[in-house]
Order: C-alpha cells, then structure tokens, then sequence
C-alpha cells in the first residue's frame, strides 16, 4: 500500500470479538453473517450459532426474497 501512496501509519489492527465456525460446512454462513453486520454498521459481530441450518435458511430467503426466482 505504501508504494501506492497510502499513508498506512495510523492503521489499527485489532481482533473483534465474533463467534467461532465449530464445524467443517459452515465457513459460507460466517462469512455472509460476518458482511451483513459489518454493512449494517452495527458494531458487533455475534450473532446466534446454536442452530446454523436456521441461518442457512434465513440466508436462503433472504436471496430468494431479493431475486426474480420466487
């Protein structure tokens, strides 16, 4: 970055609390879970893990519902 020009001197790096993937399937889900709080600016990124297939569902209709497939 810097040979681009950008001043990276004041750059902070830090570890947000988040949960933690505790299988092998579900990175897909973290991730999208992770970029919807981050967009909606809400400071946190927790969110609910004891049921992923519920995420998986709630992703689902979230892009059917935002498509022309339904």
């Amino acid at each position: 970055m810097r040979k681009l020009g950008v001043n990276v001197s004041r750059w902070k790096c830090d570890t947000v609390a988040h949960p933690l993937q505790e299988d092998t399937t579900s990175c897909g889900v973290f991730a999208l879970k992770f970029a919807e709080h981050l967009l909606e600016g809400s400071g946190s990124l927790q969110f609910p893990t004891s049921n992923i297939d519920d995420l998986r569902r709630e992703i689902a209709t979230t892009i059917m519902t935002g498509s022309d497939c339904v």
